[in-house]
């Protein structure tokens, strides 16, 4: 399984800083002053710009700053991204999650992000990688057994290993042909 990967560059990281409010996001935000809203801002635009490239801006939305529970809206679909920042690359045989409590929130996708941060690093201008690692329509990830890692869980939440994820040239394929299937009229979505 081959992960969509590159390095941030200095504008992404700017941006994305300047989204953070120094402030725990809710109370299961597992890092203290707002950090963790940085590894989700990074995922968030990666997949922005990665949906960018074959999507006009009419068939991305971002709605994330709505509070809504999910944060794009793509060819009428909802996508949560899910961000978890590591020391090292993701692998398949690493977990992704999702906490039990936003279980039935309205969203029909997840798409699972990874920011990597050498270890010991504060500087967020030192994240050497973002990665997507690929996608499940939400029905589909909370049917999946839970694939158990011998941690304990901060917050209540199913895994999956990334080796059960969807590719994302598999999304970029059926979001290619919807969008096609929509500008032809063969399909309404609204």
């Amino acid at each position: 399984m081959s992960f969509v990967s590159w390095k941030p560059s200095r504008k992404m990281i700017r941006r994305c800083t300047g989204k953070m409010t120094g402030e725990k996001f809710n109370g299961h935000t597992s890092r203290e002053n707002g950090q963790g809203q940085f590894v989700g801002n990074m995922v968030e635009a990666a997949f922005y710009m990665w949906l960018r490239k074959f999507l006009t801006s009419d068939e991305v939305t971002y709605v994330a700053d709505n509070m809504e529970f999910h944060d794009f809206v793509v060819c009428g679909c909802t996508f949560d991204a899910k961000a978890k920042e590591r020391t090292v690359p993701a692998r398949p045989d690493y977990h992704c999650n999702v906490e039990t409590r936003i279980k039935d929130k309205p969203c029909q996708y997840y798409v699972f992000g990874s920011v990597t941060k050498p270890e010991g690093v504060d500087n967020y201008y030192d994240t050497s990688r973002v990665e997507l690692l690929g996608y499940l329509p939400k029905r589909d990830f909370w049917e999946l057994p839970r694939d158990d890692d011998g941690k304990p869980d901060k917050f209540p939440s199913h895994k999956i290993l990334h080796s059960r994820l969807r590719s994302m040239d598999d999304l970029k394929d059926n979001l290619e042909a919807l969008a096609y299937r929509m500008a032809f009229g063969e399909v309404y979505v609204g």
